[in-house]
């Protein structure tokens, strides 16, 4: 296709130009609709009829990446809950399989459990403001609570790091308690890059959207 099409196709594309895939897989079936709607050698007004009826380059571009967001907050929620199970599972291990730490006169000794315990508290409240938010408002896509969880988990699983060397040590401690551990930042480290994602996918549908 060539003239106004040909234009409409390229605008599209360079809009989407930080994702080159997704502007060609745009790009095909834009051409494809124009295909259908069009006969092989349409003339120029009718190919700027077809471009006025599929709407504006930059709405379907900023369509796209709209989408494109919110599939990536369903999936930052998930790791999200994911990742609040899996450091749940350690924490619980750690109280019941490490010995206690000693806190009289070591400040370690007790905020490294408190910090633990509240750090988790207040990434689960995140967890939980996201969810709310999502059932009322669907588009919604809650970056800022993704972050705060995301801050709250990374606390928690330092404590706890800190919390097995000072309790045991790495050689001494259980297996199933570093594994455990070692699982839950696996699973937080999977939720930083989901959420990094997100605020990605975030900026750059409100730039095109133009807010």
């Amino acid at each position: 296709m060539a003239g106004v099409i040909e234009a409409y196709l390229a605008e599209v594309t360079d809009l989407l130009g930080h994702d080159p895939a997704l502007a060609e897989r745009l790009a095909e079936e834009l051409a494809d609709h124009f295909a259908e709607m069009l006969s092989e050698a349409p003339s120029e007004d009718e190919q700027r009829e077809a471009v006025a009826r599929m709407g504006p380059a930059r709405d379907i571009a900023a369509s796209l990446l709209a989408d494109r967001a919110d599939s990536t907050a369903e999936r930052t929620g998930a790791v999200m809950v994911t990742a609040l199970v899996a450091t749940f599972i350690a924490m619980r291990l750690r109280s019941l399989w490490l010995p206690p730490l000693d806190s009289d006169g070591a400040l370690a000794g007790a905020l490294v459990p408190f910090v633990d315990r509240w750090a988790f508290v207040v990434a689960m409240l995140a967890c939980a403001g996201w969810l709310i938010g999502r059932v009322r408002r669907p588009n919604a896509r809650r970056g800022r609570w993704a972050a705060v969880a995301l801050a709250g988990l990374c606390a928690s699983v330092a404590a706890g790091i800190l919390r097995i060397w000072l309790a045991a040590g790495w050689a001494e401690a259980p297996i199933l308690v570093v594994a455990a551990t070692a699982g839950e930042c696996l699973v937080v480290g999977l939720l930083m890059a989901q959420a990094l994602a997100l605020r990605r996918s975030l900026q750059r549908a409100a730039r095109l959207a133009g807010l």
